[in-house]
């Protein structure tokens, strides 16, 4: 059995991603929309809770997608990470590729924390909701802490019952337990790891072919979600929340802009990258969810951008639980509208408190529908915000969450090149590094056969110097 995937699983979802699924994918959306606003209009004209109902039932698909994606996920990311581990440590740039990772997860979540507090600072759209913010509650300045990190806090991140994390589905303890057993595995000889390698592969094997499947109902999930989307929340809630809501996707096209740099800096073209990216952006926009996106996000690194397989199937579901630009971006965003909509004039060392917990907090955010906003409600309480304010966004949050999962699996990708990037420069160093080095000792034996040559040369008496050193002049007796 090969190490890559089961060759019908890997064909099938490409056949289906190259039948224009992203125009389905545009196409179900518009729709949903469009049925959604529908239904809002036909409930006004007919009351009731109807529409509700109605809407859960054409959001069924979308129910469906997402719980077999959350179901095949975790064996997914574990035997992706342990396998993709295994196959590094063959590789002499396996140091090179997760220095580079860690380096630009560090420097994209700041990046996006600092866009999203300053867009919503420069246009303070909290300011406009405080009237309806006053009733619940007031910010309890006492309560600001700073960022701590203590032994106790590093202990807890290692999971004490490895079952336990995967049965129950923590996505972060589940990371750390396939680094721990990758990086054991790849020191261990071949003869002792080859039966759990091979269980490992056709388990990956067979969770992309359960995604395969599945991805067939991709179209009418997205249309139903849209549907109980838009019904739910309401015209009149996106309407008042559009100051915050153009705040946070203005910040989203700031950090997007930030990558289309990057990636000419590293020698990609942005419109290039935008183009081949498509089908794994519009999913991630509709699912709002880039653990449901990695393997068509896995597919495309390796099929459109040409990123080698191992980079690819360690760096993508590592990113889809700490890689988190997104929601880094969002969540800071949201902390410090809060703030504003409680009417506190937060301080320099409270804005850097929340980049620091907003940061740390996103990465290890599960890659799924609503998660961010359990993950901001300790970010919150962090600063003396009363989790009471959620509510106030929670309107629009499925707009925001689809837009943070856009970027997300955007910053994987570019993550991605630029792992690719820093590895063919590390090589084209080391390459002009051993040229450089062999030169000097290649022009001294080239000066040394040149000048035993002309010693016997014809019996003359004069010299000739040869090579680099001294030239081709005569020197006379």
């Amino acid at each position: 059995m090969s190490q890559n995937d089961s060759p019908k699983s890997i064909n099938a979802l490409r056949d289906l991603i190259r039948t224009h699924l992203w125009l389905k994918l545009l196409i179900a959306l518009a729709l949903g929309v469009g049925a959604g606003f529908l239904l809002l209009k036909s409930g006004d004209r007919f009351p009731g809770e109807w529409q509700l109902t109605l809407a859960d039932w054409l959001a069924l698909p979308g129910t469906v997608y997402l719980t077999v994606i959350q179901m095949v996920i975790i064996p997914l990311i574990l035997s992706s990470i342990i396998l993709a581990l295994a196959d590094l440590s063959k590789n002499a740039n396996v140091k090179k590729i997760t220095a580079t990772a860690v380096i630009y997860i560090a420097c994209s979540t700041t990046i996006a924390a600092f866009i999203g507090i300053s867009v919503v600072r420069f246009f303070e759209p909290g300011v406009a909701i405080q009237e309806a913010a006053r009733p619940l509650g007031q910010m309890e300045i006492s309560r600001q802490a700073g960022f701590s990190l203590t032994p106790q806090s590093i202990v807890k991140l290692i999971p004490v019952n490895p079952l336990s994390s995967l049965l129950n589905g923590d996505l972060q303890e589940v990371l750390i337990i396939a680094l721990l057993f990758g990086l054991v595995i790849s020191k261990m000889a071949n003869s002792k790891t080859e039966i759990m390698l091979e269980f490992l592969r056709e388990t990956k094997s067979l969770c992309m072919q359960i995604v395969t499947w599945t991805v067939k109902l991709a179209p009418y999930a997205i249309f139903g979600l849209m549907v109980r989307a838009i019904v739910n929340s309401g015209a009149s809630v996106l309407l008042g929340m559009a100051g915050y809501l153009f705040s946070v996707l203005l910040g989203f096209v700031l950090l997007a802009c930030v990558y289309m740099v990057w990636l000419t800096v590293i020698g990609n073209n942005p419109l290039r990258f935008l183009q081949k990216s498509k089908e794994p952006l519009l999913l991630a926009f509709s699912l709002s969810s880039s653990a449901a996106t990695m393997p068509t996000t896995i597919q495309t690194a390796k099929e459109e951008h040409k990123i080698s397989p191992e980079i690819a199937e360690f760096l993508i579901p590592l990113g889809t639980s700490v890689n988190m630009a997104g929601s880094a971006l969002w969540m800071s965003s949201a902390t410090l509208f809060l703030a504003q909509a409680f009417g506190n004039n937060v301080d320099l060392p409270t804005i850097v408190t929340i980049i620091l917990m907003t940061v740390g907090a996103s990465v290890g955010t599960p890659g799924v529908p609503g998660a961010g906003v359990g993950v901001l409600n300790s970010t919150l309480r962090s600063v003396g915000i009363p989790a009471a304010g959620i509510p106030l966004i929670l309107g629009i949050d499925r707009l925001v969450d689809m837009g943070a999962t856009v970027m997300n699996v955007m910053s994987d990708l570019v993550m991605c090149l630029t792992a690719e990037w820093s590895v063919r420069r590390s090589q084209k160093a080391s390459a002009t590094s051993s040229s450089t080095t062999s030169k000097p000792q290649d022009d001294v034996r080239q000066y040394q056969s040149g000048y035993h040559r002309i010693q016997h040369s014809h019996g003359e008496s004069s010299l000739y110097s040869a090579g680099p050193l001294f030239g081709d002049s005569r020197i006379e007796d």
